[in-house]
C-alpha cells in the first residue's frame, strides 16, 4: 500500500494491491466478509466463487480536475468439467479499468480450453472517442478474427500470424 501527495499540484495518489506471488481465495474471502466459516455457506459458494485471484491492484489519484483510477484484476482457473477424456475449463480472466479525464478504457481477455484447443478472447472498450470503440479479438494458434465497430463504422477481419499452408492444413486436421 503506498500513499503519496503532490506538493505543487496537491494531487493525493493511492495505490494498493496483492503481495506479489500472494493469491486471493474469492469463496474465502466472502466467508471473511460475512464473519463465518466457509463450511457454514451454501454450496453454491464454492462452485461459483471457488476461484483465485492471482492479481489484484488499484491506483486511485484524487484531487483538483485530475481525478483518475485504474484497476487490474486477474484470475486462475475459473471452472472447468469433463467430458469423457476431453473438457472444457476457463483457464484464466484478467480485467483493466483505467479512468482519466472524464473517459474510460476497459480491457477484459480470458483463456479458455475446449477438447484440448486454447482459445484467447478480449474485449476492447476505448471510451476516449466521441464513437466509443469496441474491439474483440478470438484467437486460436496463431489465427485472429477480429471485430471492430468504431460507431457508424463495424469491421471483421482474419489475420494468420506465422504459419505455412502446411501448418494451416495440419492444425485442421489434428
Amino acid at each position: 500500500m503506498k500513499a503519496a501527495k503532490d506538493g505543487e499540484a496537491g494531487l493525493w495518489m493511492f495505490e494498493g494491491g496483492l503481495a506479489e506471488d500472494a493469491v486471493l481465495t474469492v469463496d474465502k474471502l466472502i466467508a471473511k466478509l460475512l464473519n463465518q466459516d466457509s463450511s457454514d455457506l451454501p454450496d453454491f459458494v464454492e462452485d461459483v466463487f471457488g476461484f483465485d485471484i492471482t492479481r489484484l491492484s488499484a491506483t486511485m489519484i484524487t484531487g483538483g480536475s485530475s481525478n483518475s483510477y485504474s484497476f487490474h484484476c486477474k484470475t486462475g482457473t475459473l471452472w472447468g468439467f469433463d467430458l469423457g477424456d476431453e473438457g472444457i475449463s476457463v483457464e484464466s480472466v484478467e480485467l483493466m479499468i483505467n479512468h482519466s479525464g472524464g473517459t474510460t478504457t476497459a480491457e477484459l481477455c480470458g483463456t479458455f480450453e475446449i477438447f484440448g484447443m486454447v482459445f484467447s478472447l478480449c474485449y476492447n472498450f476505448d471510451g476516449n472517442t466521441t464513437a466509443s470503440d469496441t474491439e474483440i479479438t478470438l484467437e486460436w494458434e496463431g489465427i485472429e478474427g477480429t471485430y471492430n465497430n468504431s460507431g457508424s463504422e463495424s469491421t471483421v477481419s482474419l489475420e494468420i500470424k506465422d504459419k505455412s499452408l502446411g501448418d494451416l492444413i495440419s492444425l485442421l486436421i489434428s
